[in-house]
């Protein structure tokens, strides 16, 4: 049975990335930055400029997770910690990518799943922007939980287009707001 290009056979595993992950983890952003430019603040050639260095460096300092189908890397994310004194009780989810042949199989779900468990360590809430054209994503991060909390207007431009920028948090564990 295939779905959407991954077999039955292939159970999908998600794991935290280390230092051997580097170069899967700058190819599968790359990819993302090229087949989907319109949906991440960050663009193809600042990506391509960055050295090894700092893509070693973030690997090693924020949380990036990444899917794997048939031995091959097929979707990943990546959770920062804020840094300030008033704000390390946060941390954002940004750089979410599932190949294409990849979507809807249970990896965007994976990966989700896998993030908050990470994040629950050490945050009280998870925020993320989604850009307010990708409505499947926007219905992914709702099924988990997250809430819009505000939009960003024309956050985003692309190619002479403006995209408003959906502002989304969850709470996590004991921090969640009593009904």
């Amino acid at each position: 049975m295939e779905r959407e290009g991954l077999s039955a056979e292939s159970p999908i595993k998600v794991r935290r990335l280390g230092g051997a992950d580097v170069a899967l983890y700058r190819a599968l952003r790359l990819e993302s930055l090229r087949e989907s430019p319109e949906a991440f603040g960050a663009t193809l050639e600042s990506a391509l400029a960055r050295s090894e260095s700092w893509w070693r460096k973030a690997v090693m300092k924020d949380v990036i997770v990444g899917a794997f189908a048939a031995g091959e890397m097929v979707g990943m994310a990546r959770i920062g910690r804020k840094d300030g004194a008033k704000d390390r009780h946060k941390a954002g989810l940004t750089g979410f990518y599932v190949r294409a042949q990849a979507r809807r199989s249970g990896v965007g779900r994976a990966l989700l799943r896998e993030a908050e468990a990470l994040a629950c360590v050490f945050a009280e809430q998870l925020l993320l922007d989604v850009a307010a054209s990708n409505r499947a994503a926007q219905a992914l991060y709702a099924s988990f939980g997250f809430v819009e909390y505000g939009r960003a207007p024309k956050a985003l431009k692309f190619r002479g287009r403006y995209d408003d920028e959906i502002l989304m948090v969850k709470f996590l564990g004991a921090s969640a707001p009593k009904e």
